[in-house]
């Protein structure tokens, strides 16, 4: 009788990019290994900015084409407005002009708000940089006759120079 030598399995971890022998005391040992914890809590947090990001672009698709569809039926509106005798380009018969306006005036009036993001501070703004100090201005706090109902605000780079010793911003 022959014998025949038969080689061990080995699996590749996903995280690390490494073989280890397919076998559960390996596989334990390698697992619980600090570079395998470290490997797995980076994918893991790639995974999350990956998510988010995705998140972000799939609002911003959203809101795009929320502005596309809004700006279409305001222009069809006025197109329609200004030469009711266009409606036929649109297939809109001339005894429903008054209906498809209204319809126009309702779909635009429940349609969401087109998101506004807010501002952001800049990344080069460095809390406790000693050349430059960050500035928080919000203009509608400065005049109460402003008719927005969302403050403006915005951050401006004052140099250490511009700002006098007693001024604290």
């Amino acid at each position: 009788m022959s014998e025949y030598w038969i080689s061990q399995g080995r699996k590749m971890c996903p995280y690390c990019k490494c073989w280890i022998a397919d076998n559960r005391a390996s596989i334990n040992f390698h697992e619980q290994g600090k570079n395998h914890k470290e490997n797995v809590k980076k994918k893991l947090d790639e995974l999350r900015k990956k998510g988010i990001k995705d998140a972000k672009a799939k609002q911003a698709e959203v809101s795009t084409m929320a502005q596309i569809e809004r700006a279409a039926l305001e222009s069809l509106k006025k197109d329609i407005s200004s030469n009711p005798g266009i409606a036929d380009v649109y297939g809109i018969p001339e005894s429903k002009i008054e209906a498809v306006k209204e319809a126009i005036d309702t779909k635009i009036s429940s349609a969401p708000p087109v998101a506004k993001t807010p501002a952001k501070k800049p990344k080069h703004f460095k809390k406790g940089h000693h050349h430059h100090h960050q500035k928080h201005v919000n203009e509608n706090a400065a005049s109460t006759s402003s008719t927005s109902n969302e403050p403006a605000h915005y951050w401006v780079c004052v140099s250490s120079s511009s700002v006098s010793d007693g001024e604290r911003i």
